[in-house]
């Protein structure tokens, strides 16, 4: 069944609210006081998450214009591991991996940036990677972590101008 019951607590956070609404308000789901339904798979894997990727693929597509340029790629490495990436880009000759996560968990983030690290090893020692976040990261270690290990984080607020970030990160990875 794609029906799932919300708690309590989700009635309380109206930005989670205001965002269901939108989704709603495009018939991706269906949205009553305690229940949230989708018609099919696919428009709850947009809910869940989707919406970013295409979010930072189209912002991509106009920085990018005519370079490759791929979202939801299966990465296999030689002990047959598979990893998906959300989106990735060739650009001024270097590879791109961006990661796009919409988890408020703190402790996911070490996770991710431990994927998008070691999927960033695969490519070799030129590869950009970039982590972008619906939510701000507050974890002063998870930052660390990311700047020690060359990610770029744009996150919370910071996606309101993505286009302008995401030049940023192409211009100072030059």
């Amino acid at each position: 069944s794609l029906t799932y019951s919300l708690d309590k607590g989700t009635n309380k956070n109206p930005a989670l609210i205001a965002l269901l609404e939108e989704f709603e308000k495009y018939k991706t789901l269906k949205l009553t006081s305690d229940k949230v339904s989708f018609s099919n798979e696919a428009d709850r894997q947009f809910v869940n998450g989707g919406w970013l990727e295409s979010y930072v693929y189209d912002a991509l597509c106009q920085i990018v214009q005519g370079k490759k340029l791929a979202k939801n790629i299966t990465i296999s490495t030689d002990s047959d591991v598979k990893n998906e990436i959300d989106v990735a880009f060739v650009y001024a000759n270097r590879l791109y991996l961006i990661e796009c996560k919409t988890s408020s968990d703190p402790e996911k983030f070490k996770d991710y940036l431990y994927k998008i690290d070691s999927l960033g090893k695969i490519g070799g020692t030129h590869v950009k990677k970039i982590l972008i976040s619906y939510h701000k990261i507050e974890d002063k270690a998870t930052k660390e972590r990311a700047k020690t290990n060359r990610i770029d984080i744009i996150d919370g607020e910071n996606l309101f101008r993505l286009t302008e970030n995401l030049k940023k990160c192409l211009s100072k990875n030059m």
